[in-house]
């Protein structure tokens, strides 16, 4: 999850939009852009293309007649993609599919070993690891939880989000290793505020306070919870290790990033977009800094952080941030009437992309020249 939220490399706002490419196949919403071994991989319900970051040409394309493209994965080792009901892996050169799985069977985390897919199992989803080279099942675990929302793996673990719920498995075995539902932890930890939840609005849900996933670094998993507080966790047992409040009662993290020892994230009222970024120290979560000015007019839904700059927006706007100096450092409108900035933009040498379902066009931002 985390490996497209934190870019190490050189970036140097300002930003200024370098191309629209235009994408009129597969559909009209773009699903994640990601740079896979220095190829750029652009995804629409239909369709998946490779394309050259230098050169920005197209290299191979696929186009399907019924939806089914989801995402890429993979490393300088293979490529995959979720493809045709199922999951693939493809030739990265050519985009030849090599093998393909059983329909519904959906890829989430590629390891040095393994494949950790997620199929459904009657009223619910099953985890399910598969050795990379033969595709060989080691384990299936069903979530406790019903549908699998996220799913990460990282230190020999693997995590796991459904609506309430985050259980954490043992990647070796796949046997449980702990298990949080939102509502009953909050309570247990955090009566007070657990109690006032339950009288608000976002308790109509029925699904507890409002969970977002973080990184797990160096055996510490963070999260957000809809109480207004981001905590740190052990991840082999669970154990709660500190917590740190947001602004507000009720506020949400939707992007945790942790760089330089430091947790980084923009947090909002429940369905709000008044986003504002923050951070604290990732060992004990004592404030480092919180800063009040909305992101952008239009809030900041998937922010991803270059290097020293939490990058992100929503709608017709983009902003970012430093986080060592602490000042906005570009600050950019997107002149057409249209949301640019919905899905998370991905890093790509010398600048990022992002994509606008409505133009049909894949938007190159690169530094401006000094």
């Amino acid at each position: 999850m985390s490996n497209n939220l934190l870019y190490e490399g050189n970036w140097q706002p300002p930003f200024q939009l370098a191309r629209e490419q235009s994408f009129s196949k597969g559909g009209r919403n773009f699903g994640p852009t990601r740079l896979i071994d220095g190829r750029l991989f652009v995804t629409r319900p239909r369709y998946l293309a490779c394309v050259d970051p230098e050169t920005r040409k197209v290299l191979w394309e696929i186009e399907r007649k019924e939806p089914g493209v989801i995402g890429t994965h993979g490393d300088d080792q293979g490529l995959y993609a979720d493809i045709g009901g199922g999951h693939a892996r493809l030739d990265p050169d050519s985009g030849a599919i090599q093998w393909q799985s059983d329909p519904e069977e959906y890829l989430y985390a590629v390891g040095t070993e393994a494949l950790i897919v997620v199929r459904p199992d009657g009223d619910r989803d099953c985890a399910t690891y598969r050795d990379r080279g033969s595709g060989d099942t080691r384990w299936a675990t069903p979530f406790r939880s019903g549908r699998v929302d996220e799913l990460f793996l990282a230190e020999d673990l693997v995590v796991l989000k459904g609506a309430g719920v985050v259980e954490v498995l043992d990647a070796a075995s796949g046997e449980p290793s702990w298990c949080l539902e939102s509502l009953a932890w909050c309570e247990q930890h955090f009566a007070e505020r657990a109690n006032a939840w339950k009288e608000g609005p976002s308790a109509k849900t029925g699904r507890g306070p409002h969970l977002s996933l973080g990184p797990l670094v160096d055996g510490t998993l963070y999260l957000s919870l809809g109480i207004g507080l981001v905590v740190a966790l052990d991840a082999g047992t669970g154990d709660l290790r500190w917590s740190s409040d947001m602004p507000g009662s009720e506020d949400v993290a939707r992007t945790l990033v942790v760089r330089g020892g430091r947790l980084y994230f923009n947090s909002h009222q429940y369905m709000g977009r008044d986003s504002r970024l923050s951070a604290v120290d990732a060992s004990d979560g004592t404030p480092v800094f919180r800063h009040d000015q909305p992101f952008t007019p239009e809030g900041c839904s998937n922010p991803i952080l270059l290097d020293r700059h939490f990058l992100g927006g929503s709608g017709q706007h983009a902003a970012a941030y430093d986080v060592e100096s602490q000042e906005f450092v570009w600050q950019y409108r997107y002149p057409k009437k249209a949301r640019a900035f919905t899905v998370r933009p991905c890093a790509v040498p010398g600048g990022f992309v992002t994509t606008c379902g409505e133009q049909n066009k894949l938007l190159w931002f690169e530094s401006e020249p000094d």
